[in-house]
């Protein structure tokens, strides 16, 4: 009858070779065997194996009781520690899937460490496979951060706008490029507060499909230049070619930043841009703040309530905001003239045109699809 062995890795990284429930290391290596002994101290019992870590013999009854429990926990923080080596999933999710289909027993439960007490455990496995952070834009993507978890290719581009500096990278799976460009709606955001160095933001694209926000493409970005903008969506029609298909949204969503509305307008000459309701808000608060408006607005009501009606232009039909705007600055508080000055310069007769921060019977008036993947960076 042949007899099952496994392998297990102690807390110092030894091999341990796991039969009937007993531990044993190995103690010697010939030209043609391995040889173990019981890890329980004054235990005898040794085992023989091949060099292709084959069964041979035991010899020898063990003087102490086996312990299932210890035995449990060791095979299950081998199995994390297997996937922590091999995969980007985070600590706690590993943490938590392993335990949920270990289904350990009452007493090996009891003295399992938690994830709090055993991250530093889990961070110190997942650091010797974590690369250095890189201090320029000059480095080697490792293998394991250019493929997805089952191994499929990530990293679509890696290109550098001038020698040695200015680098992009662009991540998306076939998948995901699929769902891009067969999708006529698409939203698009950034963030700079999570951008590594030598790089200036994180660029997202999603598309709503399935009834939700997906994120479908990743882009490290240099700089928000609008020839870089462009570049990264002239490759992408490029992908979209040698796909077999094209990139023509027929309505992107964004926020206002001044590079990517005449780059949009360039390469998408046939979609409708429009703006992000939310940020449009976003911009007039602050505008209000900077003002020193901020005491008035919290505290008066009817400054408070012709801030609200000159917000709200965005949702009136277009033909009548123009008009809206005078009757509501005819009436406004002096204290708002310069308030409304920015807004008539920035919004009206300004470089962003009225079209795009109108929302007026728009089902998707907000980019905070894109806000869900950002924070989760």
């Amino acid at each position: 009858m042949q007899i099952s062995i496994s392998f297990l890795k102690s807390n110092k990284g030894e091999t341990l070779l796991l039969l009937n429930q007993y531990l044993f290391k190995c103690n010697k290596t010939t030209h043609s065997k391995k040889y173990w002994t019981c890890i329980e101290r004054g235990c005898g019992v040794s085992v023989q194996t091949d060099l292709n870590d084959q069964f041979l013999l035991i010899n020898g009854d063990h003087n102490h009781v086996v312990n299932p429990d210890l035995i449990e926990a060791k095979v299950l923080k081998e199995k994390m520690k297997h996937r922590i080596l091999t995969e980007t999933t985070s600590l706690t999710q590993i943490y938590d899937q392993e335990i949920a289909n270990a289904k350990l027993s009452e007493a090996t439960a009891a003295q399992f460490p938690t994830v709090i007490e055993y991250r530093s455990n889990m961070s110190k496995t997942r650091r010797k496979i974590t690369p250095v952070i890189p201090t320029s834009c000059v480095f080697e993507i490792p293998t394991p951060y250019q493929e997805t978890l089952s191994q499929k290719r990530f990293l679509l581009m890696d290109f550098f706008l001038k020698r040695g500096k200015e680098r992009v990278i662009v991540y998306s799976t076939n998948q995901q490029l699929h769902l891009l460009f067969n999708s006529e709606e698409i939203f698009i955001d950034g963030t700079f507060h999570v951008a590594p160095g030598g790089f200036e933001q994180v660029f997202l694209i999603h598309v709503h499909h399935f009834g939700q926000g997906l994120p479908v493409v990743f882009c490290l970005m240099p700089n928000r230049r609008a020839a870089t903008y462009s570049e990264l969506f002239q490759r992408l029609k490029q992908e979209a070619t040698a796909m077999g298909k094209q990139f023509e949204p027929r309505r992107i969503i964004s926020d206002f930043e001044a590079a990517l509305i005449p780059v949009i307008r360039q390469e998408f000459p046939t979609a409708t841009h429009t703006g992000c309701m939310f940020h449009f808000n976003q911009n007039i608060h602050r505008k209000i703040m900077g003002l020193g408006l901020g005491t008035d607005y919290a505290q008066d009501a009817s400054i408070r309530e012709q801030c609200k009606q000159l917000m709200a232009l965005c949702l009136m039909p277009i033909s009548e905001v123009e008009y809206q705007f005078k009757r509501i600055r005819t009436i406004a508080s002096p204290s708002l003239d310069d308030l409304f000055t920015y807004f008539y310069r920035q919004w009206i007769d300004g470089n962003v045109p009225l079209s795009m921060w109108n929302f007026y019977d728009l089902n998707h008036r907000t980019n905070n699809i894109c806000e869900g993947s950002l924070k989760n960076l």
